[in-house]
């Protein structure tokens, strides 16, 4: 199940424009390449401190992850302490603040899994997490999650896939159209995001 999600709370993935951004291409820049990011066009507010929540106070670095691209900025990520949210806030180095959490997902699964995996390169931010009913616990996943985001990082394109044993890893590399973001599955399987495009694939 693959979509475009503003930055507001759903249960699942559609394909919406956030108000105030561009709707298509994950935050294309219509006077440059789909991934540029250019701190005088930023549509996010930045007007908050890192978030302090967690699932698990005693093993918080297992529910959540924070990756710098070269600019400076930061972008975390982490699972609420529900559990069956997951969130986004990122930092601009300009404003020397944070902007508000989003909900970026929210599972029907009651669970988080251990681990959330976030790489950049490009100016691409990309995601892989999942939820599942005692999957901190180490039962397989069942409801799995790539993400990508580019630009302010003010729209992030979201896709959930169910009864799945959760994607095993994910590279962003050059591609004729903007950075090509690939994860890969178990068996053979894959997804593959450009901000052009979006999401084809699957498992």
């Amino acid at each position: 199940m693959t979509g475009r999600r503003p930055l507001v709370l759903a249960a699942l993935v559609l394909l919406l424009p956030l108000v105030g951004c561009d709707g298509g291409g994950g935050g294309g820049d219509p006077e440059g390449p789909a991934t540029a990011y250019d701190p005088a066009r930023d549509t996010s507010v930045y007007d908050d401190a890192p978030s302090t929540e967690t699932f698990d106070d005693a093993f918080r670095e297992d529910y959540e992850a924070q990756v710098s691209l070269p600019d400076g900025r930061k972008v975390r990520l982490w699972y609420s302490a529900s559990g069956d949210r997951l969130l986004e806030q990122h930092y601009s180095p300009r404003e020397g603040a944070w902007t508000s959490p989003v909900v970026l997902h929210r599972s029907e699964e009651p669970d988080p899994c251990q681990g959330i995996e976030v790489t950049e390169e490009d100016g691409v931010v990309a995601v892989i997490a999942d939820f599942g009913l005692y999957c901190y616990d180490g039962d397989p996943p069942s409801d799995s999650l790539a993400l990508a985001a580019t630009g302010d990082l003010t729209t992030w394109d979201v896709d959930s896939t169910l009864g799945f044993d959760g994607w095993q890893a994910m590279t962003i590399e050059p591609a004729a159209d903007g950075p090509l973001v690939t994860w890969d599955g178990p068996e053979g399987t894959g997804l593959t995001w450009t901000a052009a495009s979006g999401f084809a694939g699957g498992a």
